[in-house]
């Protein structure tokens, strides 16, 4: 006598496929510029101009972005496969401004302590300063 098994006799439902909401020229236009945090306006600038997935504009770099060329190059992306898209003038700048925007860990840290020396000789002078005129006085 074998074991009947319903498990392996029912078949499973197929999913429907939807097609997914795509917001007009107007409305991706508007999204992005209500945006205030610049990185988060520039991941929807590469997300809507560039035809990315998240997950390519995650791990994208800098050495991907070709601006001689004007185009991103998608290393790795679904499928294990790398592709070239288009990199838009808006973008393309945007990007640039950026990158000018954004400042080094080291050197934020080095101009942090930098800033505390100075104004640590500022006090130390200042310091100094009073004692001499104090002395001067007497």
């Amino acid at each position: 006598m074998t074991a009947f098994s319903f498990v392996e006799d029912i078949e499973m439902p197929k999913k429907p496929k939807k097609l997914p909401v795509v917001l007009s020229k107007e409305e991706a236009k508007k999204m992005i510029e209500v945006t205030i945090n610049l990185k988060h306006k520039l991941v929807l600038m590469l997300l809507y101009s560039g035809g990315l997935r998240l997950s390519e504009v995650i791990n994208l770099k800098w050495e991907d972005v070709d601006f001689l060329r004007n185009v991103l190059n998608v290393i790795q992306s679904k499928g294990k496969k790398d592709r070239i898209t288009l990199l838009s003038k808006k973008t393309k700048s945007f990007l640039k401004e950026f990158s000018k925007s954004q400042i080094d860990p080291l050197v934020k840290a080095i101009i942090i302590i930098l800033f505390f020396f100075s104004f640590l000789v500022f006090f130390l002078a200042l310091m100094a300063f009073r004692d001499v005129h104090k002395l001067d006085v007497d």
